[in-house]
């Protein structure tokens, strides 16, 4: 049997927007279900990009950060620099994750956890697109779609506080 765990359903992923050098993006998901996940996806957007010196895809875990007294997200799993990735417009292409810097090539995730996961792309002449959707800071919680400025790479961890909410959720998928 094939699993996967999305951010949202695919089939809602009718929009596509720019991402923006240094910038981290993150979208939550919370499994129904236990998942090996060994990989992540995203899907591009309408137009194929190239040129960028770092595009990196991350997950995440919400949890108590006992350095900074706060709740926030924290690396869990990471996959290398995939400059193709959005070499072909409209692909939506698995990247198995990264055992460097003494990241799981896998990992286990646990019904009604909270994740998140996280892209970024850096060094980009012409920005990236990526599929998603629009609209979902509506005031009215709990917030899905989150973004941290003036990045070089995605970070170890971050509170919730140092995160700025984000109008379009960008979709995601790990699986197996």
């Amino acid at each position: 049997m094939y699993r996967r765990a999305e951010t949202f359903p695919r089939t809602m992923r009718s929009s596509e927007t720019d991402l923006t050098n240094g910038v981290a993006f993150f979208t939550f998901l919370r499994p129904m279900v236990d998942l090996k996940s060994i990989q992540i996806y995203v899907k591009g957007g309408t137009a194929a990009k190239s040129g960028a010196t770092l595009i990196r895809e991350a997950l995440y875990r919400l949890e108590y950060l006992p350095a900074s007294s706060a709740i926030g997200i924290k690396k869990i799993a990471e996959t290398a620099s995939t400059t193709s990735l959005f070499a072909t417009a409209e692909a939506c292409v698995p990247v198995a994750y990264s055992t460097a810097g003494g990241y799981p090539a896998n990992y286990i995730l646990r019904a009604g956890v909270i994740y998140a996961v996280g892209i970024i792309a850096i060094g980009q002449t012409t920005a990236a697109k990526v599929r998603g959707i629009i609209g979902v800071a509506d005031g009215l919680g709990p917030d899905i779609a989150w973004q941290l400025s003036g990045q070089t790479d995605l970070p170890a961890e971050t509170t919730m506080a140092a995160l700025t909410e984000s109008n379009f959720a960008i979709w995601f998928g790990v699986s197996r």
